[in-house]
């Protein structure tokens, strides 16, 4: 139970993606140390080489719809910062750094490096939510920090308990609330919206949403861009499976709304909405990355 709060590529519209399936992956590449302990090809079962072929052409096909997915979106020129580690960091614009406000980082996983830069580089306060059990055991080995909560729920378009679903791979972190694996595996927990969070945790404006939440993406931006809270700034990962045809629609309905896409990192999305900005830094520069 929550508690309360305490003090210029081509821009194709009409391009006909390719929708080729998904398959999570690993690393793309590995040490010399990985591939000297590797056996040989041939000394491996025809179901293990049958396998690691069909992990090559996924690992292919995911990379080529990154580009293709790239490569028809027109991204705005401002001034963006790269903050937190290759794998749990953002693209996000430099002007979300001034001022003051709250930040929704929805999706923690065991990795907390977007909210470790924006303590050191903001002065945003920060509510970050994930209800599985790893990211819930990740937090209680954080540092405090009073402007940093966290709040054990999923995020959902609906206040309830809700099942969410494991990945098909037990050695990742991330539950799916519309079973993005379609596995059997599930646990329940309690689920809130925006705006839930918002009457307990706001009082200033919403300046950044973070949504990395397998799925539940569509249904929670829905319910989000159809409340009051108006974040300035949204950074989406589309979680595969997700054809970049609706991909490219959820797009151009947030440009109807006012927003303007301002990165494209693979899967990753940021969206900001000029007209909420506190400040108005739009140089075409790009800052260094910050890990």
């Amino acid at each position: 139970m929550l508690q309360p709060h305490s003090p210029n590529p081509i821009d194709v519209d009409n391009h006909r993606s390719v929708g080729l399936a998904f398959v999570d992956f690993g690393r793309v590449r590995s040490t010399q140390q990985d591939y000297q302990r590797r056996p040989p090809m041939w000394s491996l079962p025809a179901s293990k080489v049958v396998e690691a072929m069909a992990n090559l052409l996924h690992r292919t096909i995911d990379k080529l719809r990154r580009v293709v997915l790239s490569s028809t979106i027109r991204v705005d020129d401002v001034e963006v910062r790269r903050l937190g580690s290759p794998y749990g960091g953002w693209v996000v614009p430099a002007s979300v750094l001034e001022g003051d406000g709250w930040a929704l980082l929805a999706g923690v996983g065991e990795d907390t490096s977007l909210e470790d830069a924006l303590l050191r580089h903001s002065s945003l306060r920060l509510v970050s939510v994930d209800p599985t059990p790893r990211a819930i055991e990740h937090m209680r080995r954080q540092a405090t920090d009073a402007r940093w909560e966290f709040e054990p729920v999923g995020l959902w378009s609906d206040r309830g308990k809700l099942r969410l679903y494991a990945p098909k791979n037990e050695a990742h972190v991330s539950h799916s609330i519309v079973n993005l694996q379609q596995t059997d595996r599930y646990f329940e927990a309690e689920c809130v919206t925006p705006a839930d969070l918002a009457e307990i945790h706001g009082g200033e404006q919403l300046r950044l949403v973070k949504l990395d939440i397998e799925g539940a993406e569509f249904a929670v931006l829905a319910s989000l861009t159809s409340s009051d809270l108006h974040p300035e700034v949204l950074c989406v990962e589309f979680d595969q499976p997700c054809s970049i045809r609706r991909i490219h629609r959820e797009r151009r309905r947030l440009l109807e709304l006012g927003y303007r896409c301002v990165a494209v990192d693979g899967w990753n999305l940021t969206f900001q909405a000029p007209h909420l900005c506190q400040t108005s830094t739009t140089r075409s520069a790009a800052w260094e990355a910050d890990t």
